[in-house]
């Protein structure tokens, strides 16, 4: 038979925290009959050693180590590819959610018949706060997902097709929950259950690279999806404020570097354009749609602070 709900965990070089939560979702899914697929993406710190050590213990887990890192779409893909489930809850290795939360999942996307993806609160350990806190109501009119936690119904797959694995850093969050509106799914918030998040800073040349990879991936996704005047709004409000905060932690020679990557970001980006409907096309105009990443006017942000 097949489950009815897979959780699938991205690994890579995070074996600390490999070891704090995934034995407790293994026992858990001896208990409740769901699913545990783990993806390794080529990790360096153990990880893969501890995981084959992990499926002696558990058979039933489903592994998958990439002999190179496939990065976040890529390597996320594989899991979801490999899952059965009919709904499928994607969690980040340096995340944790309760077991009695999980298996509570077919539930919620009962509840919410409309919901291709499942948006849950993300608390970061590190630095005390949510990740994407859009209140204590359950709410549909979001425009992303915080990717290090949430839930995906398999049929989405089947519809519109994988992650788009260009995005080897951020957006790929974005990218899906556009092309899911366009098909007629929205992405459904949930402020509970919450997930924790033990993500590490980064500083120096990493943030740097961070930032630019980032950066690059929104932008692209933007000019693939969006009429290019709309687009262009967005990206050139998502650079100035990049701009802004790089200048901070590197200096003023950031302005070169993120200007190259919004270049080649537009170019990709038109190399595979499809516009998407009208009707998301005006979902993602609403300067009342969260997050922002530029459809809230900037006059409407400085009378609003």
């Amino acid at each position: 038979m097949l489950p009815t709900l897979s959780v699938v965990i991205l690994s890579y070089n995070r074996l600390e925290c490999l070891r704090r939560n995934l034995v407790a979702i293994l026992k858990g899914s001896r208990q409740y009959r769901y699913e545990v697929v783990v993806v390794d993406n080529a990790s360096h710190d153990g990880s893969v050693e501890f995981l084959q050590k992990l499926r002696a213990a558990f058979p039933e887990l489903q592994l998958h180590l990439n002999g190179t890192n496939l990065g976040v779409g890529g390597g996320r893909n594989v899991g979801f590819r490999a899952a059965r489930g009919q709904y499928i809850l994607y969690l980040d290795d340096d995340t944790l959610m309760e077991v009695a939360d999980i298996v509570k999942l077919p539930l919620y996307f009962q509840t919410h018949c409309e919901a291709g993806i499942l948006a849950f609160r993300v608390w970061d350990i590190l630095s005390g706060r949510y990740l994407n806190d859009f209140g204590e109501t359950p709410c549909s009119d979001i425009a992303n997902f915080a990717g290090a936690g949430h839930a995906i119904r398999a049929e989405l797959f089947r519809r519109i097709g994988y992650l788009d694995e260009l995005c080897t850093f951020g957006a790929e969050e974005l990218d899906f929950s556009i092309r899911a509106h366009s098909a007629g799914f929205t992405t459904v918030y949930l402020p509970r259950p919450i997930v924790l998040h033990y993500n590490k800073a980064r500083a120096g040349r990493l943030l740097l690279e961070r930032r630019e990879r980032y950066l690059y991936n929104f932008i692209r996704v933007l000019f693939k999806h969006f009429p290019i005047p709309l687009a262009g709004t967005f990206a050139f409000r998502l650079l100035s404020s990049h701009i802004r905060a790089g200048i901070k932690n590197h200096g003023i020679r950031v302005i070169m570097s993120l200007c190259i990557c919004a270049y080649t970001a537009i170019k990709a980006g038109l190399d595979n354009h499809t516009c998407v409907s009208i009707d998301t096309i005006r979902f993602y105009r609403r300067p009342d749609l969260l997050p922002d990443y530029g459809n809230i006017p900037i006059m409407k942000k400085i009378l609003s602070a």
